[in-house]
């Protein structure tokens, strides 16, 4: 806005059809109406992967008009829920780009320091596009000092549910006493109707998640059927990031899909007919084992910048030339044929007959019986374990406590309960310490291996990667020490007897 002072009140509508230019002006006489200014502006709605910036009610928009240093990146829902406009940095000829860096977007300033922290280490991507034709116009007093603007945007482009106009009337504080005016004119406007959020409210209701609950009582086969059918279309969104490397978080949710499906084909396949679960699994296991050297060099590499040792560069420099060759290797899997032919099988599988299976049930029993056995696996692994087993029980214990993590999510709509609402939050705080344990542990083995690089780089780098390694094994201490507590909530008596009730549930095949 042109003018300072404080900001009053914001008017919103949408209508379905074009509003005449002439029809706005006649509408806003209350003040004296100043030049019009009409450009075409394309805008992006962009965020993280996983919707970061949107699940703590932030909205990020990009627009460019037709000059190049037009870009503005408007912010709303920060700081109480005000509404922050800064300049694009992005050249209006990368706005196709896949994705991009908070500060190549906003360069760095309080926008930044205020959103980086809630991005974290993730890409921004372009969730939604759109064209428009945009209309302002100043509104002024008698003695030509400005008290707001008018501005309008007609949709180019027919179709779709979208308004094709949207109206925002935004007034300073010492011109709000007229705004209830001004709304009354604009609700008398046939087809004009009360609106908020602007375009990104639209774009934002098409975003929303598809949920596929599972029935209770339905057939376990199909239940199955739909996890894996899930999990495939994770794999798929991630792959474009994975193949981009927009940012670490796709392979790690790629890879966490992966390892659910193959925990799932393992635990709960046999509900499903055919041979082709047998040779999913393998396939699982492939597509599993291809993604660990990247993901290692990345979790490497993550711990070894958050140290902020400068004596550590020529480690770090060495580890980012490995992981680009681990990254270019998966890059060459995913587009193999190989990885082609595993997600066809993946798809059959999911596309089985919804014909009754011999001996299903439904899917309430199934995941009783199958959670109870799970629980039982990892109880016998946490009743053995101590203060000085050897790591390989505790690796042993996260996984056995993830396939019952997996089942208990896989499952949650037929396993509501005390007893399971509590195993959750038991099975969570346990397994925050076992990953810790375990990763450090593998950390500790990859940083070994630059002991010989550190030697030629000189005394500095080799004190560099022993603080590494102390800081390491301190973490790596701290996390066996908090594992054992948990172990006692684990391993509850009444937790005991929900898995005993649960396998004795019996039924037929699966």
């Amino acid at each position: 806005m042109p003018a300072s002072g404080r900001p009053g009140t914001s008017l919103e509508f949408t209508s379905r059809e074009p509003l005449p230019a002439a029809l706005i002006r006649d509408l806003l006489q209350i003040w004296a109406p100043g030049p019009e200014a009409v450009e075409v502006i394309d805008q992006r709605w962009v965020d993280t992967f996983d919707r970061r910036l949107r699940r703590v009610g932030v909205t990020l928009l990009l627009s460019w008009g037709q000059r190049p240093e037009s870009g503005r990146a408007e912010i709303e829902g920060v700081d109480g829920g005000s509404t922050w406009s800064v300049p694009c940095q992005l050249p209006r000829s990368r706005r196709n780009d896949a994705g991009w860096r908070l500060e190549q977007l906003i360069g760095e300033g309080p926008a930044t320091s205020v959103l980086g922290p809630v991005i974290g280490g993730r890409a921004l991507l372009p969730i939604a596009s759109l064209r428009a034709r945009r209309h302002s116009i100043s509104l002024r007093d008698t003695q030509g000092r400005t008290l707001g603007e008018a501005r309008w945007e007609e949709r180019l482009g027919a179709g779709g549910v979208m308004p094709r106009t949207w109206l925002r009337v935004t007034l300073l504080h010492q011109a709000q006493r007229r705004a209830k005016e001004l709304r009354g004119r604009l609700l008398r406007v046939e087809g004009l109707e009360p609106s908020s959020g602007g375009w990104l409210a639209w774009l934002a209701r098409a975003d929303g998640p598809r949920v596929r609950p599972i029935d209770p009582g339905g057939p376990s086969a199909d239940a199955v059927r739909r996890i894996l059918r899930d999990l495939m279309e994770v794999v798929s969104a991630n792959t474009p990031g994975v193949l981009a490397d927009l940012d670490v978080e796709f392979l790690h949710d790629l890879r966490v899909a992966v390892r659910r499906a193959r925990s799932a084909v393992k635990l709960v396949g046999d509900c499903l007919p055919g041979a082709g679960v047998a040779r999913l699994g393998s396939d699982l296991r492939w597509m599993g084992d291809s993604t660990t050297p990247t993901r290692d060099m990345d979790v490497l590499l993550q711990a070894l910048s958050s140290s902020g040792d400068a004596a550590a560069e020529p480690l770090l420099r060495h580890l980012a030339e490995r992981r680009a060759e681990e990254w270019s290797q998966l890059a060459a899997q995913i587009r193999s044929p190989r990885w082609r032919t595993a997600l066809r099988r993946w798809a059959a599988v999911t596309r089985g007959s919804s014909a009754a299976v011999p001996g299903d049930r439904p899917v309430e029993a199934l995941a009783h019986e199958r959670a109870g056995k799970a629980y039982r696996r990892a109880l016998r692994i946490a009743l053995a374990l101590g203060p000085t087993s050897p790591p390989e029980v505790f690796h042993s214990l996260r996984k056995r406590c993830k396939e019952l993590r997996y089942l208990l999510e896989f499952f949650a709509p037929a396993l509501d309960g005390v007893e399971y609402r509590e195993l959750l939050t038991v099975l969570r705080s346990l397994q925050d310490c076992l990953g810790e344990f375990q990763d450090t542990q593998v950390q500790e083995t990859e940083l070994m291996q630059l002991a010989p690089l550190a030697a030629t780089s000189g005394p500095e780098a080799v004190l560099a990667l022993g603080r590494l390694d102390h800081q390491l094994r301190e973490r790596r201490e701290r996390a066996r020490q908090a594992i054992i507590p948990r172990l006692a909530a684990f391993t509850q008596p009444r937790l005991r007897r929900w898995a005993r009730a649960a396998t004795g549930r019996r039924g037929s095949r699966c």
